[in-house]
């Protein structure tokens, strides 16, 4: 096992980024959804929503096996406030 942030990584192009933002508005139903390749890291996309920052998609096909692996990080300050 290799730990994900010490894996080897390929550049995203660009035709694989128009398939995430396809993929992105389709599963969530919503058609502001933006993808855009980062300027200095080429393994890794932003998704915003609008333009509302919301996480980073990485590519990683180590073993022959092609993964995107999404992460958001969620501040506690954007939760609603508890119930209750």
């Amino acid at each position: 096992y290799v730990p994900f942030s010490s894996r080897k990584r390929f550049p995203m192009d660009p035709f694989e980024i128009a398939r995430l933002q396809q993929y992105f508005r389709s599963k969530f139903g919503l058609g502001n959804i933006i993808i855009r390749g980062r300027p200095n890291k080429k393994d890794s996309a932003e998704v915003y929503f609008g333009e509302e920052f919301l996480g980073v998609i990485f590519r990683d096909d180590e073993d022959g096996d092609l993964v995107y692996q999404f992460n958001m990080a969620i501040l506690d300050e954007d939760l609603p406030e508890r119930a209750g």
